[in-house]
């Protein structure tokens, strides 16, 4: 029983691990084509938020498995989505939103994120936490029998 908890727990680290140095890579080379051409790679910046969030989803995998093992219905905690979800991923999509908009300035984080003194380095934490809420929102309730 022991090793098999130690196997879990290494394989969760190794992929945190890879998809941690998969995400420096992409960014590299983002940061590498837009020095070079002075365009923005909305397919590379997507990769980038995807793996962000998985890494966040992964932070919440164990509750996610011992929410699978009950049995039950699966619901939504709606207050959790309404209040940490849906603002966690309106900061997450927010470089996507202001690249993609000619109204950028107008949006709310815009005016936040440029005035902050950690400006976009707020973002990556944002998806990660997006991944996070996102796996814990859910759960099962069982259903009582009269």
């Amino acid at each position: 029983m022991k090793l098999r908890s130690w196997l879990k727990y290494f394989a969760y680290a190794l992929t945190v691990m890879v998809l941690f140095f998969l995400n420096m890579l992409i960014f590299q080379r983002i940061s590498r084509i837009q020095s070079l051409t002075y365009t923005i790679s909305y397919v590379w910046m997507s990769v980038t938020i995807l793996i962000n969030m998985l890494l966040g989803a992964l932070l919440g995998l164990e509750h996610l498995k011992a929410e699978a093992a009950k049995a039950g219905r699966w619901k939504l905690n709606l207050p959790k989505f309404i209040f940490l979800v849906l603002p966690s991923l309106y900061l997450s999509l927010s470089l996507i939103l202001c690249f993609t908009s000619a109204n950028c300035v107008y949006y709310p984080i815009f005016r936040l994120l440029s005035s902050s003194h950690y400006g976009l380095e707020v973002i990556p934490v944002s998806q990660i936490f997006f991944g996070y809420f996102m796996s814990t929102s859910v759960y099962k309730q069982t259903e009582i029998s009269i």
